[in-house]
């Protein structure tokens, strides 16, 4: 198509634009017919903003681009309200609830479906800039929304359904703590759901369970078929106090030894410190030396603002009595080896007990019985967690003398050779031979009688065979 007002060829799709040419608002009808949104971000463009303050002018170029004449009345109402400036005002700020709360008051004030409040508001932020899309709409949806009630004294295209409204909206606690569960409580009136930061929460209850680490905007939400009310709550929790730490140098120790206390706390208001029924404020200081005679309890204490909240942990501190042995001895101080000694002992206050060179426990026992095999010396070690000492007893052992060990002498060994002799002995002849002298002296140097003669032993006793009768006178010497 032409410019109407210099004849400049224009090829747009746009259904109102500025001629390049002589710069007149220039309106193309013929265009594809746009939705309702489309059509105000066109206008906006080729008109500037300014266009929503020239409402004469805003009249004849709806009347041109928009044939329903209640969508006309809608934006023409929109306007009316300063619907624009107050979306302007969103950028600098939480536009997501701005736009929410303008939809609500915008449907409210001018008893209005919801959807339609919603669409009017949406499409006049997003000629803007505002938000980038808007939801697909059906246009015929869109226009079975707008019935004509133009005989009506306001203008206004509702079923008559009570807005829904919040009446309060609360926290019910005095104070909020860091980390700590709340609650918010509501009163609301002809709604059917209701939301709390976009998370549906049962309509049943009126209230909500919470915990914060910091400061947090909570928006609740109600509506109905066609009414939606908000509002802002802030929460601003109180730090919770910490004790990050809280220590002594020692735990067990003598009456009157010195000690340190020391301790961390985070986020108090103030800190005191029990002990010996007595308190004391310890707010500016993070250590403190004390010097207990007593075993005692220490109990620091953090608390809050206005003292409402607070947390405490304890120390034991334990005055331990130092170890005493009131006696360590021995029945005997100097035994022969392999007796028997014993041991006794009595200890006041000792955790642990030893007796050396053994290394033996003997915490359970007062005496013992050994076997010493050498002169040792005894130590019984006493010692708990403040003290330690020692007492010493020896014994002296005598040892047992160490016989050589004596072999028995060997007896002597000899060959007695007999000759070869042929006898025939009778029995008187072999009583002779008994009484002879010679065999008395043979008796006495072989007291068993008894000849080797290679491995047989002959028992002249035993002799009974017969031998020819000899001369005894005639024997040799040997034989006498």
């Amino acid at each position: 198509m032409k410019c109407p007002y210099c004849s400049y060829d224009l090829t747009t799709d746009k259904t109102i634009l500025k001629c390049p040419s002589c710069n007149e608002i220039v309106i193309c009808p013929s265009s594809i017919q746009k939705m309702p949104h489309n059509i105000l971000k066109d206008i906006v463009k080729a008109c500037d903003v300014t266009i929503f303050s020239d409402i004469l002018r805003l009249q004849g170029i709806l009347a041109d681009l928009v044939h329903n004449k209640l969508i006309r009345k809608i934006i023409l109402l929109a306007v009316e309200d300063n619907v624009h400036n107050k979306l302007t005002n969103t950028i600098n700020s939480d536009s997501t609830i701005r736009i929410e709360s303008l939809k609500y008051f915008f449907a409210t004030q001018n008893f209005l479906y919801k959807e339609v409040a919603d669409y009017v508001v949406d499409s006049f932020a997003y000629s803007l800039g505002i938000i980038e899309s808007i939801n697909y709409v059906d246009s015929s949806k869109i226009n079975g929304w707008f019935t004509d009630n133009s005989d009506k004294k306001n203008f206004s295209i509702y079923e008559k359904i009570e807005p829904a409204k919040i009446l309060d909206l609360f926290v019910k606690d005095s104070l909020v703590f860091e980390n700590q569960p709340f609650f918010i409580n509501w009163e609301a009136t002809n709604f059917t759901r209701a939301y709390i930061n976009d998370e549906e929460i049962p309509t049943t209850k009126n209230e909500y369970e919470t915990k914060i680490s910091g400061y947090k905007k909570f928006v609740l939400a109600v509506e109905n078929e066609h009414y939606k009310d908000a509002r802002i709550i802030e929460v601003q929790p109180i730090k919770t106090v910490q004790i990050s730490d809280f220590k002594v140098s020692r735990t067990h120790i003598k009456s009157g030894e010195k000690i340190v206390l020391s301790w961390d706390v985070n986020d108090a208001n103030r800190i005191t410190l029990e002990f010996d029924n007595k308190e004391l404020d310890v707010t500016k200081k993070n250590r403190l030396e004390v010097e207990p005679t007593n075993t005692t309890e220490f109990k620091l204490t953090a608390y809050a603002i206005n003292d409402l909240h607070s947390i405490s942990q304890t120390i034991n501190i334990m005055v331990v009595k130092p170890v005493q042995i009131l006696f360590f001895r021995t029945n005997k101080k100097e035994i022969v080896e392999s007796d028997e000694i014993l041991l006794t002992w009595q200890v006041n206050n000792t955790k642990k007990l030893l007796l050396l060179p053994m290394q033996q426990d003997v915490a359970k026992l007062n005496k013992i019985e050994l076997l010493p095999k050498e002169t040792t010396t005894y130590i019984l070690q006493a010692s708990n967690e403040v003290s330690m000492e020692e007492e010493r007893v020896s014994v002296f052992v005598h040892p047992l003398p160490v016989m050589e060990k004596v072999k028995p002498p060997q007896l002597p060994t000899f060959d007695a050779p007999l000759p070869l002799l042929s006898f025939d002995i009778s029995q008187s002849v072999i009583k002779q031979i008994q009484k002879a002298a010679w065999l008395d002296n043979l008796n006495s140097e072989l007291p068993q009688m008894n000849v080797c003669v290679g491995a047989f032993k002959l028992n002249i006793e035993d002799l009974n065979f017969n031998v020819t009768p000899i001369n005894f006178k005639e024997m040799p010497n040997n034989f006498k």
